[in-house]
């Protein structure tokens, strides 16, 4: 989904970043209470679109500047950074849930499970590609 022109969501959010990012967020948030109690798996589908993505903390929303793909990107961008986050949010508090990542279209998924660290070369892949991508 990349429409060429800026539509919001319903509660007036960037369409793509509603749609794509907020939307999994808030329905994760809602039913965290189930998933901790049945140990769950929470796969968040991001793309390889978010190695381009960039958090424009200034234009989170796209009011000023809109570009479909850019918006994309970082909707796809912020997936991954949930993943991320909710596993190690899990970790730290003894949730039990197992947060994985993957693409859409590829079979080989990069995963990242609570029960199975992350590699050291995983980590370098995910510094390199969005550390910077932060600021």
């Amino acid at each position: 989904m990349t429409p060429a022109t800026r539509h919001t969501t319903e509660d007036g959010l960037e369409l793509q970043f509603g749609t794509n990012h907020i939307g999994h967020v808030a329905l994760s948030a809602r039913l965290l209470p189930l998933l901790s109690a049945g140990r769950a798996r929470v796969t968040t589908m991001t793309s390889s679109a978010a190695r381009h993505g960039r958090l424009n903390w200034a234009d989170l929303q796209s009011e000023q500047a809109y570009a479909p793909v850019r918006a994309y990107n970082q909707s796809k961008l912020a997936n991954l950074m949930f993943a991320l986050e909710l596993d190690r949010r899990s970790r730290a508090d003894g949730w039990g849930i197992v947060s994985n990542a993957a693409h859409h279209r590829h079979f080989r998924q990069v995963q990242y499970r609570s029960r199975s660290p992350p590699s050291a070369r995983t980590k370098r892949w995910i510094s390199d590609s969005y550390t910077q991508r932060l600021h």
